[in-house]
C-alpha cells in the first residue's frame, strides 16, 4: 500500500465532489435549510442550534433553555450537541441555515472519506476503498435520514469508520495514537448528540476486537490497548455525560422503557429487500409547485427502515470475502449477522438476550 500515491489524492477528491454535487445549492443558498417542512430540522434543531449559537457568540455554551416547555436543560440534552466542536466551528463563521447545510456535508464527507481510509489502511486498492466509501456515506442509515433532519444520526454514524481504523491501527503497530484516534472518535459519537449509536458502534467494536484478538500472538498488550479505548472515549465524553446523567432523573423515560417501546422502528422482514432497492415500497413525488410529497406505503417510517446499500456494493461484497484472508471471511459475515439480528428487534431472541444481559441495551429504534 502506498499513501503517496496520485489514486489515494483523487479518490478522496471525488468522493467530496459527489457530495457537493448532490447537496447543489444547500451549500451556498442560505435561504435553504435541509430539512422538509415539520420535520425535526425546522422545529427542534433550528431553533434549538439558535439557542446554542447565542450561547456561542457570548464565549460559553447556553446551559438552559427557558423557551420548551417550562425550561429544559440544554447542556444536559444529547440532541442539542452543546459541546460538540463541530457545531461550535460552523455556527461561527457562516448564518444558521448554512451552517445546517455544511454540518450535513462535512459529515456526510468524513462518513466517506472515514471508509475510504481505514480500507486503504487495511490493504484494499484505491477504487475499492473509494466504492466503499460511496456505499457507506450514501447508505439508507446515513444519507437517507436527510430530508427529514436526522442530525445528530448522520454526525454520530460519521465517526464509526475512524473507531474501527484505530482499533485496526492499534492492533498493526501497537502504537497508542491509534488508541487516541479510536477513543476520541467514539467520544465525539457522545458529543454528536446521539448516544445511542455510540452504545452500538462500542457493542460492535468489541466484537470485532474479540475476534481479532483470538488471531493475535501478544494477546495480553493487544488486549491492554483495546480495552482502554471505551474507558478513555467515556472519560473524554465526561462533559456531556455528567450534566445528562445529573438530570437523567427528572427525565420522562427515567428508569428505562418497556421492550414495546425499544424495538419502535426496527426493521421488520419484509423491508430487508429495501437493501437493494430504496424506493420499492414507494418515494418522493416531485408535484408542480416543486414540493417533494413522500409516497410510502411500507411498515414504520422510510427513513428509519431503509437499510439500502445496493445490490451491485452487495454482489462485490460478497466477491471479496471470497477472494480475502479466511479469518476476514469469518469475521466480517458473524458481524453482519450479529447487526442484522439486532436491528431486526424482537423478531429475533438476539434482542430478548442483550436486553437480559446489559441493563442499559438503547434497544434498536
Amino acid at each position: 500500500m502506498q499513501f503517496g500515491s496520485y489514486k489515494n489524492v483523487l479518490a478522496p477528491l471525488i468522493l467530496i465532489l459527489l457530495a457537493a454535487v448532490l447537496f447543489g445549492k444547500f451549500l451556498y443558498d442560505p435561504g435553504w435549510v435541509l430539512s422538509d417542512f415539520g420535520k425535526d430540522g425546522s422545529t427542534f434543531f433550528y431553533h434549538r442550534w439558535l439557542l446554542a449559537r447565542e450561547g456561542f457568540a457570548h464565549g460559553s455554551p447556553t446551559p438552559w433553555n427557558p423557551c420548551s416547555l417550562g425550561g429544559v436543560p440544554a447542556l444536559a440534552t444529547f440532541q442539542y450537541a452543546t459541546l460538540y466542536p463541530p457545531l461550535w466551528v460552523a455556527s461561527w463563521l457562516l448564518p444558521l441555515p448554512l451552517a445546517i447545510n455544511w454540518l450535513m456535508f462535512s459529515h456526510v464527507c468524513l462518513a466517506g472519506l472515514g471508509m475510504f481510509g481505514w480500507l486503504r489502511f487495511c490493504g484494499l486498492r484505491p477504487a475499492a476503498a473509494a466504492l466503499a466509501g460511496v456505499v457507506f456515506m450514501l447508505c439508507g442509515p446515513c444519507f437517507a435520514m436527510r430530508p427529514v433532519a436526522g442530525y445528530v444520526h448522520t454526525m454520530s454514524l460519521a465517526w464509526v469508520p475512524l473507531v474501527f481504523w484505530g482499533i485496526d491501527g492499534w492492533l498493526r503497530q501497537r502504537r497508542w495514537r491509534w488508541v487516541a484516534l479510536s477513543a476520541s472518535s467514539a467520544a465525539l459519537q457522545i458529543y454528536a448528540g446521539y448516544p445511542s449509536l455510540f452504545y452500538f458502534t462500542a457493542l460492535m467494536a468489541g466484537v470485532y476486537s474479540l475476534a481479532e484478538l483470538f488471531f493475535t500472538e501478544k494477546k495480553l498488550r493487544t488486549a491492554a490497548g483495546l480495552l482502554a479505548i471505551y474507558p478513555v472515549a467515556l472519560a473524554l465524553a465526561a462533559a456531556q455525560l455528567l450534566p445528562a446523567l445529573v438530570h437523567m432523573p427528572e427525565s420522562v423515560r427515567t428508569g428505562g422503557v418497556d421492550a414495546a417501546y425499544a424495538s419502535t422502528s426496527s426493521l421488520r422482514w419484509e423491508n430487508l429487500p429495501l437493501l437493494v432497492s430504496p424506493y420499492l415500497y414507494g418515494g418522493r413525488v416531485w408535484l408542480e409547485e416543486g414540493a417533494g410529497a413522500l409516497r410510502w406505503w411500507g411498515n414504520e417510517h422510510p427513513y428509519s427502515c431503509t437499510p439500502f446499500a445496493g445490490l451491485g456494493a452487495l454482489l462485490l461484497a460478497a466477491g471479496g470475502l471470497r477472494a480475502g484472508a479466511w479469518r476476514r471471511n469469518l469475521v466480517w459475515p458473524v458481524m453482519a449477522a450479529l447487526a442484522l439480528a439486532i436491528a431486526l428487534g424482537p423478531r429475533t431472541p438476539v434482542f430478548g438476550w442483550l436486553r437480559g444481559l446489559l441493563p442499559v441495551f438503547p434497544g434498536c429504534g
